[in-house]
């Protein structure tokens, strides 16, 4: 995998496809790989699909120092440059909304359609506070804990119920092993912080909200409210937990390819 250069950091990530730009981005202690590779499958046979890991996920590597949404966006924007994109449409998970209503905001000649799958604008409420508050606790003192709980909250209970147990153990162990979990202290640090709501305000752009009905992670009235800000937004709902792409690839790629056409 490339890596692109920004300031002190170096930005590993993917490239595939060839055509307009689409650049994929990824939540809280998550990876390029695990949300979008088969995203990016679909969507490479008529893109240039990149999908980097910014700070604190996989072999990307920065000073260590706290982290901030404009240095999140500055890197995803490096990555698209390094990999030839001048201009690009762009979907963001989660924190990685974050990142994409930024980028929307502050560079509007570079990015064109938004996609926001289980977004948020803010985390300044006491549900959420308490949420990234115990992330943290368990990032830093007992990532099993934190792997389990992943698994248990991102998906809806029927997709979680339906799992086989070895299939159930087999995820957890691969998220704990695979998770850089001091980076993933850091994002949920920026989590508790962060706030875009000039950003979502200030955005022009065709913009996708997806809500997930059975998000527990973000639950689906972060998008609702996300619909009343963006200027410019439509809709859509998906029947799956906070991992919407992953519990429903087919559904997520017949909406994106919709808005996209």
């Amino acid at each position: 995998m490339p890596f692109a250069p920004y300031k002190n950091c170096q930005i590993e990530y993917s490239i595939t496809g060839k055509g307009n730009g689409l650049v994929l981005v990824h939540g809280t202690g998550q990876s390029a790989e695990n949300t979008w590779t088969e995203v990016a499958k679909h969507f490479s046979s008529k893109r240039t699909v990149v999908f980097p890991n910014y700070s604190g996920s996989g072999r990307t590597q920065d000073s260590n120092e706290p982290l901030t949404i404009e240095l999140l966006a500055e890197q995803v924007l490096a990555t698209a440059e390094h990999a030839g994109l001048q201009q690009f449409d762009i979907a963001g998970h989660s924190l990685g909304t974050c990142v994409a209503m930024y980028l929307a905001a502050n560079y509007p000649d570079r990015v064109g359609k938004v996609i926001l799958l289980a977004g948020f604008t803010s985390t300044e409420d006491a549900r959420s506070q308490l949420q990234f508050r115990m992330w943290k606790e368990m990032a830093e003192t007992n990532p099993k804990l934190l792997a389990e709980t992943f698994l248990f909250t991102a998906f809806s209970p029927a997709f979680v119920a339906g799992m086989p147990d070895c299939a159930v153990r087999d995820t957890v162990e691969a998220i704990f092993t695979t998770t850089d979990w001091k980076g993933a202290a850091r994002q949920i640090d920026l989590d508790l912080r962060i706030n875009v709501m000039k950003e979502a305000r200030a955005m022009q752009q065709e913009t996708l909200v997806v809500g997930c009905v059975h998000d527990y992670i973000v639950p689906i009235a972060h998008s609702k409210e996300l619909m009343k800000v963006i200027s410019n937004a439509q809709y859509a709902e998906m029947e799956t937990g906070h991992g919407g792409c992953v519990e429903n690839l087919e559904q997520f790629i017949s909406i994106v390819d919709g808005f996209l056409v």
